[in-house]
């Protein structure tokens, strides 16, 4: 079975490259961004307000 190789031209690379830096940079900026709210976030409101009821007993919402 013969193996085929891939061939890029240097630009091509270059521009990939720049695109996955860009990826990468957005994905950390998401991330710290997710993070900073969970920090403040203080759960799943559970009472009359929420419109639901978690039954302990049985790990379900009602």
């Amino acid at each position: 079975m013969a193996l085929d190789k891939m061939v890029f031209k240097e630009d091509e690379v270059e521009r990939l490259q720049t695109k996955m830096r860009q990826v990468s940079q957005d994905t950390n900026r998401l991330y710290l961004q997710l993070r900073g709210q969970t920090n403040n976030w203080g759960g799943i409101p559970l009472g009359s307000s929420a419109g639901f009821r978690f039954d302990t007993s049985s790990d379900t919402y009602q």
